[in-house]
């Protein structure tokens, strides 16, 4: 009995010891699930860019050690002091992971300028780079680690906010850029003509697309417009200039006529594939190096040529020709043929510049005018008083 009692003793004690291993293993295993992210800020013009993040070693009791094979490559991270030595490494690193063709978590650069990763793991180190055949721009490669201690309170950061250096391989001279011309019929330049300037954008995630934006499909894929410039003004030549493009689709806007112009408000759409430089010539821009887009936009006048054709005299022998003063700014001109019939041809006749038209009412028509209205006033008078004696005298009879 007292064997049996023991063992049944031990057996309890073994199941206390599962129970307490199974309220540690999940609390232990928790620990190890934790994860990061990391934000990395470029430049929202290298949009679509991707960056390789690539696990490259882990924390160790604070110490950060490479994994193998990055081991074997000579960089010993606990030596490192300065940010030349840190760059140093993170170069060795990134040569062997391009030889080799490593491929980690792709996070491609957002519309925003930010390359962003999530469910990196915990105390792990990562390698953030460049892939190979994106020349636009070079990114400085470096090295993180998760988490990283907060400088000022010292607590982990898990969720990394990084401003990435960079180099911008495609400067001013080598990228597109545009020379619009706002145009007459007559190829006269058209000032004070406003316009916006869109960018055709690519997407993946439709949670990133702004609201109230035109969206639509093509064989690239799903696409936004995006406003870059809503307010660009054409010079006294007529003239617009945007520089420094990176490639793709545009389109100009106008979203304000020149003054007696019609509103020409038909999207011009333009494709960037070539770099092209502007220079001023005789204040006027015209293309320099490479082969810069020259972009031709017409108004149309709100007086047309037909509506100024009909408001016109038509120059024709049945029509016949005013003489305008000298003073309202015209030259004056004689007519080519008279149309005023003459007194033998028809019963109008014209007078003389000595006569007095028959329908003009001179000095002398008025004052005949008077004499005769008194004659009668007092015509009337007297007839009127010859009436009432007539009358009080029968009376008095």
């Amino acid at each position: 009995m007292k064997r049996n009692h023991i063992t049944k003793s031990a057996a309890i004690i073994f199941a206390l010891c599962i129970l307490c291993l199974s309220l540690f293993i999940p609390a232990s295993a928790v620990e190890d699930q934790q994860k990061g992210s990391v934000n990395i800020l470029v430049d929202s013009s290298f949009e679509g860019i991707p960056l390789n993040i690539v696990k490259v070693g882990k924390l160790s009791s604070g110490k950060m050690e490479l994994d193998a094979p990055y081991s074997g490559l000579g960089v010993d991270l606990s030596t490192i002091t300065t940010e030349k030595e840190h760059y140093a490494a993170a170069d060795t690193l990134a040569a062997y992971v391009k030889e080799k063709d490593i491929l980690g978590t792709v996070a491609r650069i957002d519309p925003d300028g930010y390359a962003k990763a999530g469910d990196l793991d915990a105390d792990s180190l990562y390698l953030v780079m460049q892939p190979v055949g994106h020349e636009l721009v070079t990114v400085q490669n470096i090295i993180i680690s998760i988490p990283t201690n907060d400088k000022k309170t010292g607590e982990p950061v898990y969720d990394l906010d990084i401003k990435a250096k960079y180099v911008d391989n495609l400067k001013e001279k080598s990228r597109a850029s545009i020379i619009l011309n706002k145009l007459n019929k007559s190829d006269e330049p058209l000032a004070d003509a406003v316009f916006s300037f869109w960018h055709k954008i690519y997407y993946t995630d439709a949670s990133k697309v702004p609201e109230n934006v035109e969206t639509g499909t093509d064989e690239t894929g799903d696409f936004y417009w995006r406003e870059e410039y809503d307010s660009l003004t054409t010079d006294k030549n007529g003239q617009i200039t945007v520089t420094g493009i990176p490639f793709g689709d545009y389109r100009f806007v106008e979203e304000k006529a020149p003054e007696n112009y019609i509103l020409d408000s038909t999207p011009h759409d333009l494709t960037l594939s070539v770099s092209g430089t502007i220079k001023t010539e005789n204040e006027k821009f015209v293309p320099d190096e490479g082969e810069p887009q020259v972009l031709d936009i017409y108004n149309e006048s709100k007086i047309t040529e037909s509506s100024e054709a009909e408001s016109k005299p038509e120059s024709s022998e049945t029509q016949s020709i005013t003489e305008v003063s000298e003073e309202s700014g015209y030259e004056s001109s004689e007519p080519e043929s008279q149309l005023i019939s003459t007194p033998e041809e028809s019963e109008l006749s014209v007078p003389e510049e000595s006569e007095t038209p028959e329908w003009q009412i001179t000095g002398q028509d008025i004052m005949i005018f008077v004499i005769t209205g008194i004659v009668v006033g007092v015509s009337l008078i007297v007839v009127i008083l010859m009436i009432v004696l007539g009358k009080k005298n029968k009376k008095d009879e």
